[in-house]
This record gives structure tokens, C-alpha cells and sequence, in this order.
């Protein structure tokens, strides 16, 4: 047996020499074995974990570093790309794994990251999550920086002291503590934040950082207003009067935001209150609306904070009326109607909507419910039902889903005569495909789950097997009328009528014969 061979060699709990050197940190040891063990650096104890990885999972930073300089890989395991990834959404790093992402990064092989962010992320809608992932760990720090940063993110005060004083870095030297300084105040750490600002870090200046799913660019005041810590954006708000109102304006990038947008959106109510005390505006250059970011996420209480401290007067009360409807917050509409005294049939809007229609238009396929109840709100405050056709663009909008239709209707919305173009029906339960350009909406009413073709093939099946004239009649004029196909095979009512699939009625063979000529004729 060869001496790197007896060195590899596992006890019975399944760790080799080296395995039991890094457990137990004895940096020494791990320097004289991790120079001769050769490839046997990668091998795996019974957990499956090689030594890097126990290296790093016991956040153990010199052991750490001596595998990676000894040739053990850095490719992460998928536990350290769960930690990335929960790094990004507010958990720090430990200065160990810091190390090993810079390591990766320099090795070419952070892509490994995206096996995790594929898993967790599949069907992310209008970003690809994983190309931010590898972005986010691409961009990640130098080894030598590493102290600074987790120092900043993990609020350790005496690690932050000692390696701003032996920092001799030049070069990137401000970026790095304007980095560090936005950690610092995502936690919270006043006496981190005061030594960066001391050694020269810019509160002015924005930093590349994930809020949710978005990758966003946001100063320390931003993460600090977001993060709900009032002395810290005290603290900021003293220091810099600048930054109180300022964004990134990224070729107007949905996530460009101010520092009172984003306390209110995360309804961080004494942040909010604080930041307007320091005159925070509640509109920025018309677009940056903190009370429209409020209740995008639903935060009530915030909302009606800024109503109080000058968002009417900002925005006008039909404004505000819009974002209500588009958010369907219940809540805040029922307000703005009972207590501000908002004209619910103001149009609003490039396209002069209003309130009711705004809910009647949206296309999207959930809380219908929330929608109805919204909706109930509008028309017991006196909302003309017909101002703007809400029953035609409920229809238009997602004929499979009737609730709102049905209320429309039974509140007194009228559908005679209006026709759609099917091709913005939406219909997605159909069977068949049809060249069909108008339906009339007064069948589609009462369309149920299944969508609306299904429905009309059982009403002209039944209508002409129990011999019902007045409803053949009336199904004549409902779309395709005459040419509607009753199954895959193309079978018009007029061919089921005549292969005896349905009694014999005169009446109704003359009806659809006569249909048919007409069609003809046209």
C-alpha cells in the first residue's frame, strides 16, 4: 500500500485522515495532508460530503482555504447553491462560502449554480432566474474582499474594524465599500454602516442587489426603508438629503424605485412615516408612486398613511381609484368611495376607463372572486353599469369565467345585440377549432367551466332531438348560426337533421333549409 493510499485510508465511520484533520480544524495537519493525498482530496466520507465540503459547511475559512490551494474543486455542492440562493433573499454568506463562490468564479465554474436555480425557479415568468443566478454569482466577490462584505452581511463588528484597517486594495476600493455599506444596512448594523461611512463609502450610491425574484439598484437608504430599520434611514436622512428622494432611472426599469416606494411596498408603516417627516415625496417625476406600490402588495395600513400625508393631492382621487381597481384591494376602494368621495364613474386613463371596466378587462384567470367582490362595491356606490360596456369586456376577457358576467347582468348590464370577435374570447377547454368570427354574447353567459362551443353543441343537439322550434330559432342567430360544426367530422345542424339523427319537424327542416339557402345568398 502506497503512503497516499494508506492516507486516504477511511475509519470505520467512513472519514479518512483528512476528513477527521478538518473536522476538527487543525489547519496544520490539513496543510501536510492535503499536499500528499493527491486526487484522494475529492474523496467522500459516508455522508457524501468531501473534505471541502465539511470545510465549509463548519465554516472553517483557513482549513477552506488550504483544499482549495491544494486542489480540491470548487464546483459547489447543492447545498451551497441552496445557501446562494437564500443569500439573495436577505441571508448572509459565511465568509467561508464567500471564499469558495470567488474561488468558482475565478475556476470558471460557478455555472453549477444553475442545476439549483432551474429546480427552483422552472416556469419563473418575464425573467430567466437562472441567467440571474450566474450573474449574481459571477459578480461576486474577490477572495481578499471577502472579509469586508461578510463582515457587512453578518453584522460582525470586530471582523469589520480589523479588516478595513489591513484593506490595501485601490482599485474598485469605493465600489467595494459602497457594497458592503448596502449589506450593512439591509441588517441593520449602525456601528458597520458608521465605520464605512468613515472610511469613505457613499450613501449616494447604488448597488446591484435581488429584492424577491427582481434584480434591482438601490441605495443604503433603500435597504435600509426596505428592511423596516427607522434609525438607520434616520440616521441616512440626517446625513444626506439627496438620496431621501432619489431612483435609478434604468431605461424605466419596472423595479426602479425610491427609498419611500420601497418601505411602503414592504409596509414597513415606520419607515414610511419617518422618510415623509424628512420629506420624502409621495410622487417622483410621475412615476414613482409609493402609495401605487403599497397596495401592489397590499399593504393597507401604509397605503392610508400616505393618503393622509399628501397622496390625494399628489395623484388625484381617480388615480388613486385606478390603482385600487387594478390591484382590486376592496378595501381601499370602499375608502376612497366613502371617505374621500371619489367619483367611481371618473374615466381614467390613457383609454378614458373607468373603475368598473378597468376590473372587467383584466384577462387574467384568478380571484375571480376578489374581482366580484370589488366589483359589488363599484355598483352599490352608484357605478354606471353601462358606461364603457363593463358586461363586454368581462366577456371579452375570459368567457370561462361567468361570475362577473352573471352579476353584470343581474345588476342590469344589457347584451343585446353585442358581438365579439372570438378570436379574444380566450376560450381554452374547447374541443374543436372553428373559423368563427362572431358570437353573441348572450350565450356566453352562462358558460360554466368547459368553455362555450361545448355548451352550444349539447343546446343545438337538444333543441333538435326534442323538436324545440323557438330554440332552433334562436340558435340560428348565435354565431355561426347555420354553418356551427357539431363534431370533429364537420356535421352542420342541417346534415344532423337530415341523417335522421334528430325527429322528423318540418317546421325546423324548413328553418335550417332556409338558413342555409340565405347563407348561400350572402
Amino acid at each position: 500500500m502506497t503512503k497516499t493510499e494508506n492516507l486516504a485510508q477511511q475509519n470505520d465511520e467512513g472519514e479518512s485522515a483528512l476528513h477527521i484533520a478538518v473536522r476538527k480544524n487543525l489547519i496544520d495537519i490539513v496543510d501536510v495532508l492535503g499536499k500528499r493525498v493527491g486526487d484522494n482530496i475529492h474523496d467522500r466520507n459516508l455522508e457524501g460530503k468531501t473534505p471541502l465540503q465539511v470545510a465549509v459547511e463548519l465554516d472553517y475559512y483557513e482549513v477552506a482555504r488550504s483544499l482549495v490551494k491544494n486542489g480540491a474543486s470548487t464546483k459547489v455542492s447543492r447545498r451551497e447553491r441552496e445557501l446562494v440562493l437564500d443569500e439573495m433573499h436577505g441571508v448572509p454568506l459565511s465568509r467561508t462560502m464567500n471564499m469558495l463562490l470567488a474561488e468558482a468564479r475565478k475556476n470558471e465554474e460557478s455555472w453549477s449554480i444553475l442545476e439549483v436555480a432551474d429546480e427552483t425557479y422552472p416556469q419563473t415568468p418575464d425573467i430567466n432566474q437562472s441567467m440571474e443566478v450566474l450573474r449574481y454569482i459571477d459578480e461576486e466577490v474577490k477572495d481578499e474582499d471577502s472579509d469586508i462584505l461578510y463582515a457587512a452581511a453578518a453584522g460582525d463588528t470586530g471582523l469589520m474594524s480589523e479588516s478595513l484597517k489591513r484593506y490595501k486594495g485601490s482599485q474598485g476600493r469605493s465600489e467595494l465599500l459602497n457594497r458592503s455599506l448596502f449589506k450593512a444596512a439591509r441588517v441593520g448594523d449602525r456601528q458597520n454602516i458608521e465605520l464605512l461611512l468613515m472610511h469613505g463609502a457613499s450613501m449616494e450610491a447604488f448597488s446591484s442587489s435581488h429584492d424577491s425574484s427582481n434584480r434591482v439598484e438601490w441605495t443604503a437608504l433603500h435597504a435600509a426603508a426596505a428592511s423596516g430599520h427607522k434609525d438607520i434611514v434616520t440616521l441616512f436622512c440626517h446625513r444626506s438629503k439627496g438620496a431621501i428622494n432619489s431612483w435609478h432611472n434604468h431605461h424605466g426599469d419596472a423595479n426602479d424605485a425610491t427609498p419611500l416606494q420601497a418601505a411602503a411596498y414592504h409596509g414597513n408603516l415606520a419607515t414610511v412615516e419617518t422618510l415623509l417627516e424628512h420629506g420624502a415625496s409621495v410622487l417622483v417625476a410621475d412615476r414613482y408612486s409609493s402609495f401605487k406600490a403599497a397596495l401592489a402588495n397590499n399593504q393597507l395600513e401604509t397605503a392610508e398613511c400616505l393618503l393622509r400625508h399628501g397622496a390625494l393631492q399628489a395623484e388625484g382621487t381617480e388615480r388613486l381609484l385606478r390603482y385600487a381597481a387594478q390591484h382590486l384591494s376592496k378595501e381601499m376602494v370602499s375608502l376612497l368611495i366613502n371617505e374621500y368621495h371619489v367619483n367611481v364613474d371618473a374615466a381614467i386613463g390613457e383609454k378614458n376607463e373607468t373603475a368598473l371596466c378597468i376590473i372587467c378587462s383584466c384577462s387574467y384567470f384568478y380571484e375571480e372572486d376578489k374581482r366580484v367582490e370589488t366589483i359589488k362595491i363599484l355598483l352599490d356606490a352608484g357605478a354606471d353599469i353601462h358606461l364603457g360596456s363593463p358586461i363586454k369586456l368581462a366577456l371579452a376577457n375570459g368567457p370561462e369565467r361567468p361570475k362577473i358576467a352573471k352579476l353584470l347582468i343581474a345588476r342590469g348590464a344589457s347584451i343585446a345585440g353585442t358581438v365579439v370577435d372570438v378570436d379574444t374570447l380566450e376560450v381554452r377547454h374547447t374541443r374543436y377549432k372553428y373559423p368563427v368570427h362572431e358570437l353573441k354574447l348572450a350565450y356566453a353567459v352562462g358558460v360554466g367551466d368547459r368553455g362555450w362551443e361545448p355548451k352550444l353543441v349539447e343546446a343545438w343537439e337538444r333543441a333538435l332531438k326534442n323538436g324545440t322550434e323557438g330554440k332552433v330559432e334562436e340558435l340560428l342567430k348565435i354565431g355561426p348560426g347555420i354553418e356551427f360544426r357539431l363534431d370533429r367530422w364537420g356535421t352542420t345542424p342541417l346534415r344532423y337533421f337530415n341523417e335522421g339523427q334528430a325527429p322528423r319537424n318540418a317546421r325546423i327542416k324548413a328553418m335550417l333549409e332556409r338558413a342555409f339557402a340565405n347563407r348561400q345568398d350572402s
